[in-house]
């Protein structure tokens, strides 16, 4: 639509007003109007950006189907919150809401850095114009082509979670925010104001950091309760893009205090200072251009040729500008030592910083693993999970230690003949922790011996986590008592969050169970890892959106609660192709590739006292009634013409084609002959009447397809036909291939398939785990967020960018 151009372009060019006025004012006597006016512009910018979404949330909200998004991403049938999810659900979507973080942020620095300002918002602003080019180029408010479906396709059934709704525009935020840090980074290489970068951009470092990490734990609890697998991280590509610029942040966050203590690592912290944005942009470029499409199911379609080379260039510039600079600035830059002793807090930060700093360089190589195998092999290949346990597991152990020891110690430690007096102090205060630490890591590894010792070396990780969440807590209780210490506990509670996190991951390693394929049925109590379930029914037909849950009563102790997995099937159309594939009944809907009735099985989990019971849908066939596994009948392909008849021996079938008809309203054109009006309907119905005769039954069926004329699509709808033993098939109506669509009578044979459909309404196959002391994981990720704010709250405060209210 023209208004949401006209507001791109706006923002665009009051963008580059505001560039060019502040670079006029650092050279100008005027420079505080022209510093004003370069405000009033970043303003400007990020009114207009801002307005640029409200028009895409108007054309979603009304149902503007004419544009190629709205029609892509957003349906009728969708609620509120899932239209407002429409918004980000796709690329060009989630490209504005990047920009509108964007934007907002540079107006904030614009006000808020002081007499900085002038330096350090051109390069925000250059990315800034970058980034609405890209906008511009992948529009979400481009037109369609051919005639306006009275429907959209909607979002992909994964994502139609309240979790999804909530997620990415925190996730976006923390994106957007990582540009703080880099264009401070310059701003320090550019003017070489070694020390005053590092005031700046402390905390925009906790600002990112915290808004990051929330964004990373969301997606983490969303796949966690929507995915099934029973996990919450997969070191899936897209996942790790986002954790490596993370990883960068924290050790900036250990690195700069250090540099405003004693000066020292300074060459360190410039290298760190550009990699959260940078490496952020390297992993978007990975993700959204299709480059690692084969390697994660999260990742976008192809941006086009235009934007793979537009982000390609992008990420070339963001590394090699900083590292230039630096190259350049290398023997200008003070090099005084980051520590003079080990036993120093400043050998503390310097440790953390490099560990995390090593770490979020293991997992950016693992997440380009596709890339870099390619050197060598035809396809490249991923990563595997075990490279990233293996390669990070010494290094977070090490990282766990150090947020122990460290707020013990003392900055510039004591001189030799003091030293030993003061390290026996440190220990005499570890001592309650440390004792803490041992105690409860014998009593978790006796449970883990009776219940079989899994991977025995997560038991070390498991006492250096708890050593550190206890010695952090000890810092934390005292500070708690006055008002003026509290705005000081940032650190200690975000270490508190960071080992709680440890331990339960080491929990799950170590404690939880699973088994897979249990067979319920209907009504008969079956016990797994200490739980009695009994499959109760289904609370509704499994076409039922609203209401779709499958019951299973869940029994242990005493206590009774009933467990309600989710199962529905949803029509759906993955963006990369408009072809449909007959309807399958699919174990997961991973592997969707087509249009297609999708059957959506969400897991179910409850919190027990040590943790969670979580129930998946299995991905095995579902049991036919007599406690006897039958698997699923292959696919019977045939096709029929007009009255024409095809039989099934085996399975006691004949089929027989009574008619083939298109809807009223297509006939009647057709009979005009007005190709312009058939070619402006925005749908048409293709319907078989169908003769079925199994055994001495005859019913007659009407499966159906529906072809969109904008996009091609062609959406089956299958009819449900008798089976034996109150086994459910489906016979579905094939839509014509490319080749016969091209042909002068596409319909002179028509296709069909045959479907077995398992009754869910009597018997289920279902996963059962268990997921021991998980909640410290979300606690640990609340905590750390927490933490993070508490601290930049009062480095905000310092600096002027918030009051002190």
């Amino acid at each position: 639509m023209i208004t949401g151009y006209l507001f791109l372009i706006l923002a665009l060019a009051f963008t580059v007003g505001a560039n060019v006025v502040f670079t006029l004012a650092k050279r100008q006597e005027a420079g505080a109007a022209l510093l004003k006016a370069g405000r009033v512009l970043a303003t400007l910018a990020a009114v207009s950006v801002v307005a640029a979404s409200g028009t895409l949330i108007y054309l979603i909200a009304g149902h503007h189907f004419e544009v190629k998004y709205v029609a892509e991403y957003s349906a009728r049938r969708s609620n509120q919150w899932y239209l407002m999810a429409s918004f980000w659900g796709g690329q060009e979507g989630s490209l504005l809401l990047w920009g509108v973080w964007t934007a907002i942020l540079g107006a904030v620095l614009a006000w808020r850095s002081g007499d900085k300002t002038a330096r350090v918002w051109p390069v925000w602003g250059v990315v800034q114009v970058f980034l609405l080019g890209l906008i511009l180029l992948k529009c979400p408010f481009a037109l369609g082509t051919g005639a306006v479906p009275a429907d959209g396709k909607g979002l992909n059934p994964l994502l139609e979670n309240m979790w999804m709704v909530i997620h990415p525009p925190i996730l976006f935020l923390g994106f957007a925010s990582t540009l703080a840090p880099f264009v401070w980074t310059l701003y320090g290489l550019i003017y070489r104001d070694w020390d005053g970068w590092a005031k700046s951009v402390f905390s925009w470092t906790l600002f990112s950091f915290s808004l990051l990490g929330l964004g990373l734990s969301l997606g983490g609890y969303w796949a966690y309760e929507t995915l099934g697998w029973g996990g919450f991280w997969a070191w899936d590509p897209v996942e790790n893009s986002s954790l490596v610029p993370w990883l960068f942040l924290t050790a900036m966050l250990h690195g700069v205090p250090l540099q405003l203590k004693n000066g020292g690592y300074k060459v360190s912290n410039l290298l760190i200072g550009f990699l959260p944005f940078a490496t952020m942009f390297y992993g978007t470029f990975l993700t959204r251009t299709g480059v690692l499409a084969d390697f994660s199911v999260h990742s976008f379609s192809s941006l086009g040729q235009d934007g793979y080379y537009a982000m390609l260039t992008g990420v070339c510039l963001a590394f090699a500008v900083p590292l230039v600079l630096i190259a350049w600035n290398f023997n200008r830059i003070p090099k005084p030592p980051a520590y003079e002793r080990v036993e120093s807090r400043e050998f503390g930060y310097f440790l953390a910083s490099m560990t995390l700093g090593i770490i979020g360089l293991i997992v950016a190589i693992g997440m380009s693993a596709p890339l870099i195998t390619r050197l060598w092999t035809e396809k490249g290949a991923g990563a595997e999970q075990s490279f990233y346990n293996q390669a990070t597991y010494p290094l977070v152990i090490l990282f766990s230690v150090a947020m122990a020891v460290t707020p013990y110690l003392s900055w510039k430690a004591a001189q030799k003949d003091t030293l030993e007096k003061e390290m026996d102090s440190v220990r005499r205060r570890l001592l309650l922790p440390y004792a803490g630490a041992i105690l409860l890591t014998v009593v978790a590894a006796g449970f883990a011996m009776y219940f079989g010792l899994r991977r025995p070396y997560q038991i070390l990780l498991f006492a250096t986590s708890t050593f550190s969440v206890l010695a952090n807590t000890a810092m934390l209780l005292p500070r708690m008592k006055t008002s003026g210490a509290r705005k000081t506990v940032g650190g200690f509670v975000a270490h508190i969050g960071a080992g709680l996190l440890l331990v339960g991951v080491c929990s799950l390693i170590v404690f939880s169970n699973h088994v897979e394929r249990v067979m319920l049925i209907k009504n008969f109590p079956v016990t797994v890892l200490g739980f009695k379930l009994t499959y109760l029914g289904n609370s509704s037909q499994p076409y039922d959106r609203e209401d779709n849950a499958v019951r299973i009563r869940i029994e242990k102790n005493g206590r009774v609660w009933e467990g309600r997995p989710r199962f529905y099937y949803a029509q759906w159309e993955n963006r990369d192709t408009v072809f449909a594939n007959p309807p399958a009944i699919l174990p997961s809907v991973y592997n969707m590739n087509s249009v297609t009735d999708v059957q959506k099985m969400m897991p179910w989990n409850n919190p027990y006292p040590a943790g969670d019971l979580y129930l998946a849908f299995s991905e095995g066939p579902f049991s036919q009634g007599d406690g006897k596994e039958r698997p699923l009948h292959p696919n019977a392909g045939f096709t029929l013409s007009d009255g024409k008849t095809a039989t099934f021996d085996a399975d006691g079938y004949s089929f027989t084609l009574l008619s083939f008809t298109m809807d009223d309203k297509a006939m009647e054109i057709v009979r005009t002959g007005n190709e312009v009006a058939m070619k402006a309907l925005p749908k048409i119905t293709f319907t078989a009447q169908v003769g079925v005769m199994y055994g001495k039954e005859m019913k007659i069926v009407e499966p159906h397809f529906v072809l969109e004329q904008q996009s091609g699509a062609r959406y089956s709808h299958p009819a449900a036909i008798p089976g034996a033993k109150g086994e459910t098939v489906m016979l579905n109506l094939v839509p014509p291939s490319d080749e016969q669509w091209a042909t002068a009578d596409p319909f002179k044979t028509i296709n069909f398939q045959t479907i077995n459909v398992p009754d869910v309404t009597e018997h289920v196959y279902v996963d059962v785990s268990t997921k021991p002391l998980i909640s410290l994981v979300w606690i640990g990720s609340l905590l750390y967020t927490l933490g993070g704010f508490v601290a930049y709250r009062r480095r905000a405060v310092e600096q002027g960018i918030l009051g002190k209210g």
